[in-house]
């Protein structure tokens, strides 16, 4: 009797862990790598993306996608099959851990070169490391979320694949206009004017009088 007692106690605190466990399991599951080089070194070999969760911690927003985004079986099974994840918090606290600690300086590095202005950020990279995509703003939909995942694996759409075209000197009407706008949405209001700016001296005055909207 005292055998089954045992049992029963055992099971009654091991199954709500081993739920639990179950659970985490099924979201994204953030890399704890301690350097932005092994994570590009690990990117490389598996010849996978890079999803960057730029956040804080006092951060209402940051805090909604952790509990209501990120723990979802179709985030992680997308996420975790295509992207290397990790979680670079901006701000300091007493609380911050080695791995938060280890990253304070590649934090202000990364967050200066995406001219990182709201937060969450969600940035992506290639394997390579090369940023290619960026979403500002907290995405509380998983359906959404997953879509700008996959926005950030199409070279035709990602934001800064596109301007490197765009540099390199591609001028067709249709691909400026869109790049304009997308800058713009996404806040860059200084390279939505570059590239808008481009467009005007681009189109031919026939073009001018079509209805873009």
């Amino acid at each position: 009797m005292k055998l089954v007692m045992n049992f029963i106690v055992m099971m009654f605190f091991c199954l709500p862990v081993g739920v639990m466990a179950q659970e985490q399991e099924q979201g994204i599951q953030f890399d704890k790598s301690m350097s932005w080089k092994e994570v590009v070194e690990k990117a490389s070999r598996e010849n996978k993306y890079i999803y960057v969760d730029v956040m804080s911690t006092w951060c209402p927003p940051c805090q909604a996608m952790v509990k209501n985004v990120f723990p979802l079986k179709d985030v992680g099974d997308f996420y975790n099959k295509h992207f290397i994840c990790i979680k670079l918090q901006t701000d300091k606290t007493k609380g911050d851990n080695e791995y938060v600690q280890a990253w304070y300086k590649e934090v202000n590095r990364i967050c200066t070169e995406a001219k990182i202005q709201v937060l969450p950020t969600a940035l992506y990279y290639n394997p390579r490391g090369e940023l290619v995509h960026i979403i500002p703003g907290g995405i509380p939909n998983a359906k959404l979320f997953i879509e700008c995942g996959q926005k950030a694996l199409d070279e035709q759409q990602q934001l800064f694949t596109r301007l490197k075209k765009y540099d390199a000197g591609e001028r067709d009407v249709e691909f400026l206009y869109d790049l304009s706008v997308d800058f713009w949405m996404i806040g860059d209001k200084e390279t939505a004017r570059k590239v808008g700016n481009t467009f005007w001296q681009t189109i031919t005055p026939e073009e001018r009088l079509l209805d873009k909207g």
